[in-house]
């Protein structure tokens, strides 16, 4: 739950063209509010607790919290609905969609506690906190938490369900038996989940965070942390299906049994692009990833200080499968990085500990920055920096990396998951997709500093050094420029020569359709 997404504006309007019922102004229970509700309404619900098991019976409503009003995260913290006390023990979980419900049924801004699951028969109890059978609703801005079933504690998604699963917390929800503590995606369940953290769930078999089978989502900037299991998997295991993993960190899982701490592929192909893999282990093989039976794309991913206590500290590469990796880093993983049990592991342009062979590896030490929100961003004099494949075409990259900056920055790619942005190349054949000022580099300096700036296509450029009045120091650039990666070097001096004081200066970039100003240090 980082940002409010577009959804979010959308939502909005529809209640403004909509009838909105208050719940319990309007009617007392969620559920009672479901039921009088037409299609387009928005069931909207006051802060409290709520005992309920709620039912969308096939409806293109809004049930929502007043985060949707004000988008105060308050609200989800307060506004609960409590599956502990169902009417009819076999309809155990919070919230259920197994009407054919579609993405205009939507649920946002609630906090999903105490779900006990909902009876199948084949299985036992499924999905304490959501169950969705044949249905694909957008399910947002939710806390999904300490619900408890045989199968799937968290959320099942099942028999051809393809949600929006967006900016939701699915954390401390345990499976007692089979399957999974966090999310599950099961028989053609093929959604979309993006920006979710999925964190301290556990299962007593096979996977804590995320299980995917007969499947193909799409992942896009979650965290999968903490998750734990005492058999199979701790983070995700893919299993029979082909997601699409892209800019998602998946780190401190792990797995008692015999198999793998952070991700498992088994008769799968996956692609796993710009991810980071770190800190997760098992007492099986494959501390970071296992991959068995399968085909796998691996790109520009850090997979870091990952332990097995068998084989495969970062990759255990098994049963006949093919493995590719291009712009990684593998790095401190134990007892090695990459183990071949079986098949075949393609590795180029990366940065392998005690080496491996392939067009562009290296083994140096990645010089990682050690601190803050992203520890495994890369030094400015990492050799890692700018030694990535220098052809991208069909890497399918993202357009930011995991810190949210320009994933292509300088001669070509870098190395792992981060865009080192202070580093600039002079070879650089990379077009941008939009305008961006650069941090100018170093930062203090004395007496010169590189200022760095993309365009992405030819314009008029200004750019300008101003002092702490506001008063124009030096015109560095006014000139009509190609599109591509441009740095000037400042030495300063003003426009008349003359060297400038130690102080706070503005550097400022207009170009024909994008003005940006940063600051900078002169220290001497």
């Amino acid at each position: 739950m980082k940002k409010l997404i577009p959804i979010f504006i959308l939502l909005i309007t529809t209640c403004l063209y909509s009838t909105i019922i208050n719940v319990p102004a309007d009617q007392p229970t969620i559920q009672a509010g479901i039921v009088a509700a037409a299609d387009t309404d928005t069931v909207l619900v006051a802060d409290g607790t709520y005992f309920e098991n709620i039912d969308f019976i096939s409806k293109p409503i809004t049930v929502a919290s007043n985060f949707l009003i004000d988008a105060d995260p308050l609200h989800i913290e307060n506004t609960i609905i409590n599956g502990s006390q169902a009417t009819n023990p076999d309809l155990g979980s919070c919230v259920r969609f197994t009407s054919n419900e579609d993405t205009t049924s939507v649920i946002i801004g609630f906090t999903l506690t105490e779900g006990t699951g909902t009876l199948d028969p084949g299985w036992g109890t499924i999905a304490g906190g959501i169950w969705m059978s044949g249905s694909s609703p957008t399910i947002c801005n939710n806390i999904i938490t300490e619900n408890s079933a045989d199968y799937t504690g968290g959320v099942s998604c099942a028999y051809s369900s393809n949600p929006r699963i967006i900016d939701n917390v699915i954390s401390y929800n345990t499976s007692t038996t089979l399957n999974c503590g966090g999310l599950e995606f099961y028989q053609n369940s093929n959604a979309y989940v993006e920006g979710n953290i999925i964190s301290n769930n556990f299962a007593q078999g096979h996977t804590g965070g995320v299980s995917i089978e007969l499947s193909y989502p799409t992942f896009i900037n979650n965290i999968i942390e903490n998750n734990s299991s005492n058999i199979t998997t701790g983070g995700v295991l893919i299993l029979n299906s082909s997601p699409t993993f892209v800019c998602n960190i998946i780190r401190g899982n792990s797995a008692l049994g015999d198999n793998v701490g952070g991700l498992a592929i088994q008769d799968s192909d996956a692609n796993i692009i710009n991810c980071l893999i770190s800190g997760n282990n098992c007492d099986g093989v494959g501390g970071g990833i296992l991959v068995s039976n399968s085909q796998s794309e691996i790109i520009n991913c850090t997979i870091v200080g990952n332990l097995s206590y068998d084989q495969g500290g970062g990759i255990c590469n098994s049963i006949s499968s093919n493995s590719s990796l291009v712009n990684c880093i593998l790095w401190d993983n134990l007892p090695e990085q990459i183990y071949i049990f079986s098949g075949s592991v393609t590795v180029i342009y990366s940065d392998i500990q005690d080496g491996w062979t392939g067009t562009g590896n290296i083994d140096e030490d990645p010089l990682f920055v050690g601190t803050g929100d992203h520890p495994f961003m890369l030094q400015d004099l990492s050799p890692c920096v700018n030694t990535g494949d220098p052809n991208t075409t069909g890497l399918n990259l993202p357009e930011l990396d995991l810190a949210g900056n320009s994933r292509i920055y300088g001669g070509r790619i870098d190395m792992g998951a981060y865009e080192n942005q202070n580093v600039v190349g002079v070879d650089d054949l990379v077009i941008p997709s939009f305008t961006q000022l650069h941090q100018n580099y170093p930062n203090p300096f004395n007496p010169t500093t590189t200022i760095s700036y993309q365009l992405p296509e030819e314009s008029e450029v200004e750019l300008t050094i101003y002092n702490l009045k506001g008063q124009k120091v030096k015109q560095l650039v006014n000139d009509q420029l190609p599109d591509g990666q441009h740095s000037i070097v400042w030495n300063g001096k003003d426009d008349n020569g003359k060297s400038v004081s130690s102080s706070i200066y503005f550097y400022k970039l207009k170009t024909d359709n994008h003005e940006e100003t940063k600051k900078m240090i002169l220290m001497k």
